[in-house]
């Protein structure tokens, strides 16, 4: 038969290395210096990141609330000039601009200037 052997043992690996969070007496100076550089400048990164998500999110919403107050427009113009509205002036794919054109229609029709 025979045993196998388990391999070197993890005595010396449990010694060995960093502690993270460790005191500053486990780290010299030289040590210290990029690693804060690569941390400062990965935090930089991560704010850049997430100003442009956000960024993003509120041009979203922006967008969706000028697309809900003209929707909104339209069917009280709509129901004013006794016009059916058409099924497409609903879909969150109508570009605003046609949202925007068709409420002028429905103004220009109700003899509304502005």
């Amino acid at each position: 038969g025979g045993g196998g052997g388990g391999g070197g043992g993890g005595a010396p690996a449990a010694g060995s290395g960093r502690v993270l969070g460790g005191g500053d007496e486990a780290f010299t100076r030289e040590d210290t210096d990029p690693r804060e550089k690569a941390a400062a400048a990965a935090m930089a990164r991560q704010k850049q990141g997430a100003g442009g998500l956000q960024g993003d999110a509120s041009l979203r919403l922006a967008e969706n609330r000028q697309r809900e107050e003209l929707v909104g427009k339209i069917h009280e113009l709509a129901h004013r000039a006794k016009e059916e509205i058409p099924l497409g002036i609903r879909s969150k794919e109508t570009p605003i601009s046609r949202l925007v054109s068709y409420k002028q229609h429905l103004e220009a029709k109700l003899g509304i200037t502005r």
